[in-house]
């Protein structure tokens, strides 16, 4: 189905960023902690 593909898609997307964001938000409150 054309609409399960899309919406797992956007999941895979959503979840990629998801991951960017943490790990960026994690190394810059390491950073202002030390």
């Amino acid at each position: 189905d054309e609409t399960d593909q899309l919406l797992a898609t956007v999941g895979e997307q959503a979840a990629a960023s998801l991951k960017e964001l943490e790990s960026h938000y994690y190394s810059s409150v390491h950073r202002s902690s030390e």
